[in-house]
This record gives C-alpha cells, structure tokens and sequence, in this order.
C-alpha cells in the first residue's frame, strides 16, 4: 500500500509492505506550517498499521525549522512510548547543519557517510 497527501511546502509519501515494514518519506520544508500535520500523519499511520519498526526518510527535505526539529523529536517519543523502533535512514546535509546549529544528536538520526560529510562543509 502507498499512500501520497501534500501539504503547504511538504510532500509525504508513506509506504507499507504490511506491519512489519513501513516507511514515511518526506520532501520539501518541515517547518512550523506543517510540522504538526506531519506528527499527526505519523502517528495515525503507526496507530493504523502497528508496525515493529518504521523508517523516516528525509532525504528530500532542504529545511527545516525548530517545529521541525520538535516533530522529530516527538515522534521519536511516541514511537517509543508504542514500542516500536524509528529510524531516520537519510537526512538532507540541511538537516544534519540545523540539528548541529542547535547543538543536538539525536540518537534515532543515522550517522552520515563521507559524502554527506563533504557536501556539508
């Protein structure tokens, strides 16, 4: 099942092989207009499928704003408190910048690769 919704500046496209298996990808700007859609869309899709993990792709998504960086955060909470694992398996050098800026390491943000490194500096 995949299922597409665009918001203001914001596109998500969620994917799902079943329960064990879903992923969120989302593109454009993650800010204050459409942070708390993105939490909500999140969150109904995990309460909706139950998943054992999900992925968030972020790769696509070239700003992002201090709602932004709060809705990370949040979800990774709730996906804790359900007891299931995310993921952020890309993250835009943007996003990697903002979160170094506030002078955060969130622990569910992968570790970038060498050439992420580079197109950062």
């Amino acid at each position: 099942m995949t299922v597409e919704n665009m918001p203001a500046l914001l596109h998500v496209r969620t994917t799902s092989a079943g329960a064990a298996a879903v992923s969120v990808s989302v593109t454009g700007e993650l800010d204050v207009s459409n942070s708390a859609w993105l939490r909500g869309w999140i969150v109904d899709t995990v309460d909706r499928w139950q998943p054992a993990g999900l992925t968030l792709d972020l790769g696509g998504t070239h700003f992002i704003d201090v709602a932004g960086v709060r809705t990370l955060y949040e979800v990774h909470a709730a996906a804790r408190a359900r007891g299931f694992l995310l993921d952020v398996t890309v993250a835009h050098p943007a996003v990697r910048l903002t979160l170094d800026r506030l002078g955060l390491n969130p622990e569910f943000l992968t570790r970038p690769g060498e050439s992420a490194i580079r197109r950062c500096a």
